[in-house]
Formats: structure tokens, C-alpha cells, sequence
């Protein structure tokens, strides 16, 4: 995940694929934890006319209780299929990773147990190896980008904030 998980690899293949240099980038609307990228990617898209506007869409800081949060969302439908040695390991998982800021030993580490609840609970349902695989690919590839925007630099700055009323804002967002 080390090598997956570096800002600018994100931000170079968003560039390559950006429409024909003629046509200037306006505005770059991002959301989440994507509001990381958004300095370096209105870089890279700062034409002749200059720079982009930013837009950022509730963002969020990344850090080990982001991690948490979504490892609990990609694994609760498994939950019912863990035997109760599992769901034990699991609950020890918070303890043992809850007050952890070096995210990426934190994405390590749920991108395994990921895979483990995956594969204990698909197995005990039956479900086809490939889709076991497809699933824990997909959440390993999310990792590695939440790794990477916790990785990139500085805030974003000089962006039209939009944060929903119950969000909250991280730190580099003034308010």
C-alpha cells in the first residue's frame, strides 16, 4: 500500500485524462476526502488563463477514526456471518487501533482484516472466490487513497467551502 497510497499518482493520472489543453479546467469540485488533492490537481490543470476555481463539498480530514468509520460500513453486512471468535477480533480491533494517528499502519492493518471478515463470511455463504476477491481489491484501492489524501500536502487553500450542517469541518478549514 506504500507505493499506492502517493499523492501525486492520483493527481498525475486525473491530469492525463484531462480533456484537449485547449479547453481551459474552470472550476475543480471536490468532496470529502478529496478536498486533499485539490491544491495539486489546480496545479496541474492552470492553463494560460490561470488557475481553476476550487470547490470543496464537506471536506474531511483523513485520520485513524476515517479509517475506522469506513472499515465498519464495508464490513457490517459480513457481521452476521462471523463466528464468535471473529466478531471478538474484530471488537478488540477498535481498542488495539482506536487512538492511532499513523494512518498508514492503520490501513494496513484494516485492509487485512477486511480481507479476513471477507473471506471467513463469503466462504460460510458460499459466495464465488472472484466476487471475494473483487470486494476486498475494492476496499484495499480505497485505502490507498484515503492514505494518500491524508499523505498530501498542506491545506487547500483559496476554495468555496460547502459543509453540510452536521459535518464537521477539519482544521484547516476556517470558519
Amino acid at each position: 500500500m506504500r507505493g499506492e497510497a502517493d499523492p501525486e499518482r492520483f493527481v498525475e493520472r486525473w491530469a492525463a485524462a484531462l480533456p484537449d489543453p485547449g479547453r481551459p479546467v474552470r472550476a475543480i469540485v471536490t468532496f470529502c476526502a478529496g478536498a486533499a488533492f485539490a491544491d495539486s490537481l489546480r496545479r496541474a490543470c492552470t492553463g494560460p488563463d490561470g488557475a481553476p476555481a476550487l470547490i470543496t463539498i464537506d471536506p474531511t480530514e483523513v485520520g485513524g477514526e476515517l479509517l475506522w468509520s469506513e472499515f465498519t460500513a464495508a464490513t457490517e453486512t459480513f457481521r452476521p456471518h462471523l463466528d464468535e471468535r471473529m466478531r471478538a477480533d474484530v471488537a478488540a480491533l477498535s481498542d488495539i487501533l482506536g487512538g492511532s494517528d499513523d494512518v498508514l499502519t492503520v490501513a494496513e492493518r484494516l485492509r487485512e482484516e477486511q480481507r479476513r471478515i471477507v473471506e471467513h463470511a463469503t466462504a460460510r455463504a458460499g459466495m464465488p472466490e472472484h466476487l471475494r476477491a473483487m470486494l476486498c481489491a475494492r476496499f484495499a484501492d480505497y485505502l490507498g487513497y484515503l492514505v494518500a489524501a491524508a499523505r498530501a500536502p498542506g491545506p487547500v487553500e483559496r476554495a468555496a467551502v460547502i459543509a453540510s450542517a452536521d459535518h464537521p469541518l477539519p482544521r484547516s478549514v476556517s470558519q
